[in-house]
């Protein structure tokens, strides 16, 4: 089962859309997810703050969903992104 999160809409900043149901999502129709263990191999936006950090794969996830490894894209290493740093993914 996918597990999206609810979320206020005064709570984000950047280019959001609630719908009728107050489904937060982006402007490329994600949500924001808390399963990010389940999320491997799919394209994801990492935010932080209102502010994407970068939208890429998912190249790995601890079992206990707080650390994701967006994968290497061209010149763009792996890099790891964490929910104790405010990161949030949305997929």
């Amino acid at each position: 089962m996918t597990e999206l999160l609810s979320m206020p809409k005064d709570a984000l900043t950047g280019p959001f859309v609630q719908s009728m149901n107050g489904v937060v999502k982006s402007a490329a129709g994600r949500g924001p997810r808390a399963d990010w263990s389940r999320l491997i191999g799919r394209t994801v936006e990492v935010w932080r703050q209102g502010e994407l950090l970068v939208v890429g794969i998912v190249d790995q996830a601890t079992p206990d969903d707080r650390t994701v490894w967006i994968a290497a894209d061209g010149c763009r290493r792996r890099k790891l992104y964490d929910k104790s740093d405010g990161c949030s993914v949305w997929a």
